[in-house]
């Protein structure tokens, strides 16, 4: 149970897609990036399109996570819509997002996103604070460069609990069609992380994913699938102390 406490302060939110098994991803051209790693890859979305998402934490029993989103992408500006939950007996924390992004420059997308988060403790209550995320992103050739903030303005619950800022600066790079590399590195609170990922092209219809992190010192794999307009996406994810998550995807795009 002491375990079930770490991840219960809106953190486990794992993305989706590509950074799921990759652990990087807050460069990678994946508009289910944008509600997690940086608020402009919602500009990634081109079409409409629709993501769900689930988890059980660390195998932790009767513990459940989850995330429904969907996208608008237009040529200059896209949109999404995303609610985020995590549920364990009588305590339930949502997160219900709003994105938008614009491409202000040639090459370059910038995206905000508005939060409300929203934590249910059963008999003792429920509490809601607002959260706003910046992010940019630029792209050139085969590289790709990102910076984001989330929750800039320090939210705070009324029993005094903060959600510390956490600041992402990230690259990726695709030197050859079948292979993308992915590096993050972030700060939330005191702590700092970096993560590295690459995804390889098996035959068109399946790509392989695999990542590092450090501190703590983890490890991801994952496999996605494309059959016409739906994708398949499974990510492993390793933690020293929590030990092993599952997470299973799926998206569909439509013209």
């Amino acid at each position: 149970m002491f375990w079930l406490l770490l991840v219960m302060a809106f953190e486990f939110s794992p993305p989706a897609g590509k950074a799921g098994g990759m652990l990087a991803g807050a460069a990678v051209a994946d508009w289910q990036n944008s509600f997690v790693l940086n608020p402009a890859l919602v500009m990634e979305a081109d079409r409409f399109q629709t993501g769900l998402v689930y988890s059980r934490p660390y195998g932790l029993d009767h513990v459940d996570w989850g995330r429904i989103c969907a996208v608008l992408g237009r040529e200059r500006w896209s949109g999404g819509v995303s609610i985020n939950s995590l549920s364990f007996a009588d305590y339930r924390e949502s997160d219900l997002q709003l994105n938008l992004g614009i491409e202000p420059a040639a090459r370059v997308t910038a995206g905000l996103g508005v939060h409300l988060m929203v934590r249910d403790m059963g008999r003792f209550g429920i509490d809601a604070v607002p959260a706003f995320d910046l992010g940019v992103n630029w792209q050139t050739g085969v590289l790709c460069l990102g910076a984001a903030g989330f929750r800039l303005n320090l939210p705070r619950f009324g029993n005094g609990d903060e959600l510390p800022l956490r600041l992402v600066l990230a690259g990726s790079l695709r030197p050859v069609e079948t292979l993308l590399l992915a590096l993050d590195v972030s700060r939330a609170g005191e702590e700092e992380s970096v993560a590295f990922g690459m995804e390889f092209c098996l035959i068109p219809p399946i790509d392989l994913r695999i990542g590092v992190g450090y501190e703590p010192l983890s490890y991801g794999a994952g496999l996605g699938v494309r059959v016409g307009f739906l994708q398949v996406d499974y990510s492993y994810r390793f933690h020293p102390q929590l030990k092993e998550t599952h997470i299973l995807g799926m998206q569909a795009s439509w013209l």
